[in-house]
């Protein structure tokens, strides 16, 4: 990532391994209901409870798709329905969404999508069909590959904020301790993307329902514009891979593969008058700072990146190892592309809530690709310093 106005993050939000390594899943089949206590007050939950250790902490999973983590001494009961857990439907979330989020936010439903929004009418519909352009386009080209990819379960739902400082106040709630520089991110427990614009357009088309021609080339010129879009596209695309199947939520992804398929669809084209196209195209800014590392000769990055996830989480090393990532993936899709799909297939298939040590990680790498690490770094430096 790069420094524009603001330092951009993208996070990703995981339960801590302590709570969930000795994790067992349930079915997921019944209808649960789980009153939690906190002090004097009470609230009941409704859903299905997808995992559970041996001491009685437990997650449940709504009918909205969004996680609780429930510590034993906070259940005050528990049952179980005979009823079936079904997920909620767009029709039966909107009013849900209208009661969490008041006006003057508003409900925008698309095929796939529910846009809750305080900005102009016109700009929730650009994103909207930048969502479902991405689905259609991430869909097929995983299907040409070979890999069987689902519905998702769940209703994908977006929070569009026209107002910066609302926006920190939300992501505050969520998380007590993450710095204001944040533009947008995807919450794997509550399976939602939150975003600010950080170029102005969320104004943009007040009374109207659509941008027009002029005012999409107005915005693309902007500074700002193509990492808005970049970062946009970024956190669509992990909400789109943890619910279509090429990720779990619940399952053992390491982050440089998440992360590396979320950068090979971000980058924006801003020749086209919707300033993201849908084919899989080179990175600038990731290659710029790739090129700039590779000259540091950095030794053994990628096996110590496989490994582990530290230097993708740590600030000193973040920006050199997201390019590493998305030049990873970049080159197994492009040159590799059958071991590829094998591998993600391996990943998406990991038992839920656990967590792979390192040598098992490099175990599912080598297994696929090879352990001639040499031939693997001249291969791939050769292929990416050409592009």
């Amino acid at each position: 990532m790069r420094e524009t106005t603001m330092k951009i993050v993208q996070i990703i939000i995981t339960f801590p391994a302590v709570f969930i390594a000795a994790f067992f899943c349930h079915s997921g089949l019944a209808l649960d209901m789980v009153t939690v206590r906190l002090g004097k007050a009470e609230e009941k939950l409704e859903g299905r409870i997808i995992a559970e250790d041996i001491e009685g902490n437990l997650v449940l999973e709504n009918r909205a798709g969004a996680w609780f983590k429930v510590e034993k001494d906070h259940v005050a009961a528990r049952t179980s329905d005979a009823r079936a857990f079904v997920p909620y439907t767009q029709e039966e979330m909107i009013p849900l969404l209208k009661q969490e989020f008041p006006e003057p936010f508003q409900v925008l439903q698309t095929k796939r999508y529910l846009i809750v929004y305080d900005t102009s009418p016109a700009y929730a519909q650009w994103c909207g069909s930048q969502l479902e352009r991405l689905q259609t386009a991430f869909v097929l080209q995983w299907k040409r590959k070979g890999f069987e990819l689902h519905e998702p379960e769940f209703p994908l739902t977006t929070i569009l904020f026209a107002n910066r400082k609302d926006f920190i106040l939300y992501v505050k709630r969520e998380f007590a301790d993450i710095g204001e520089t944040i533009a947008a991110y995807y919450n794997l427990n509550t399976n939602r993307i939150v975003c600010s614009d950080l170029t102005g357009m969320e104004r943009y088309g007040e009374g109207g329902n659509r941008l027009t021609p002029s005012q999409k080339r107005e915005f693309l010129s902007r500074r700002g514009a193509a990492q808005s879009i970049s970062t946009f596209v970024h956190e669509a695309t992990h909400q789109i891979a943890f619910n279509s199947g090429i990720h779990q939520r619940y399952g053992a992804c390491p982050l440089w593969l998440s992360e590396g398929i979320a950068m090979l669809y971000e980058p924006p084209d801003l020749d086209s008058i919707q300033g993201w196209s849908a084919d899989i195209k080179i990175n600038p800014v990731r290659l710029y700072d790739l090129r700039e590392f590779m000259q540091k000769n950095p030794r053994d990055v990628i096996r110590k990146m496989i490994c582990s996830d530290e230097a993708l989480r740590n600030p000193e090393t973040i920006h050199d190892h997201y390019a590493t990532a998305w030049a990873l993936v970049y080159y197994l899709s492009k040159k590799r592309s059958k071991e590829f799909t094998k591998y993600v297939r391996r990943i998406s298939e990991k038992p839920p809530f656990e967590q792979d040590p390192e040598e098992k990680r490099l175990e599912d790498f080598e297994s696929i690709f090879g352990s001639d690490w040499p031939r693997f770094y001249r291969e791939f430096t050769k292929y990416v310093m050409s592009l």
